[in-house]
C-alpha cells in the first residue's frame, strides 16, 4: 500500500474538510453529540470545529481520521 506524507493543510483545505465532515454528518441523521462519542471525541470539540470550522483551531489529522473513520468515510491521498 502506498503512503503519503500528511502536509499540514491550508485554511481553505480546512473549512472544506469540515463543511464536507458537517454535511456527511447531517446526511447520516447524527448529532453531534452522537457524532462524538463514534469519533471518541467530546461533543464540545466536534462542536468548536463545525461552529468555528478550524479557523481558531484546526483539527488534528487524527480527529480528521477518527470523524472520517466514524462517518464510515475513507480518506484518499492525492499529490500534486
Amino acid at each position: 500500500m502506498k503512503q503519503c506524507k500528511a502536509e499540514e493543510p491550508n485554511q481553505k483545505s480546512i473549512i472544506m474538510i469540515v463543511d464536507f465532515i458537517i454535511a456527511q454528518r447531517i446526511n447520516f441523521g447524527l448529532t453531534q453529540k452522537a457524532l462524538a462519542q463514534k469519533a471518541g471525541i467530546s461533543k464540545r470539540s466536534l462542536e468548536r470545529i463545525e461552529g468555528e470550522k478550524g479557523r481558531v483551531s484546526a483539527p488534528s489529522l487524527v480527529t480528521i481520521i477518527q470523524i472520517c473513520e466514524a462517518l464510515e468515510l475513507s480518506l484518499i491521498c492525492a499529490r500534486k
